[in-house]
């Protein structure tokens, strides 16, 4: 189960657009997403953060869009499946340029 959402401070980088970053701990300590997005500076800190949250939610559904393969890469497909799902630091998964 997924912890309480986290926000970092915005970060003004224009006049017109902050970064929002949003954080979310997974089961456990290891395993985080974090999501930096731009939206519009516009309204209270509030609004700023409810359009980053909306913003970072539509961002991490092109997840669900990637291919499950990476062309070419077998190796780095088979090696993922057969990690626990549950991975420590040690054991995290290989990186392409492993290979």
């Amino acid at each position: 189960m997924a912890s309480p959402i986290t926000f970092g401070p915005s970060v003004a980088t224009s006049r017109n657009k902050r970064l929002v970053t949003i954080s979310l701990q997974l089961g456990s300590p290891e395993e985080s997403m974090t999501i930096t997005v731009s939206v519009p500076n516009d309204g209270r800190e509030e609004d700023v953060y409810a359009l980053g949250l909306a913003r970072a939610r539509d961002f991490a559904r092109h997840f669900l869009e990637l291919p499950a393969d990476i062309p070419g890469h077998n190796a780095l497909r088979e090696a993922n499946a057969r990690l626990p799902p549950q991975r420590s630091s040690a054991n995290k998964p290989m990186e392409i340029d492993e290979l």
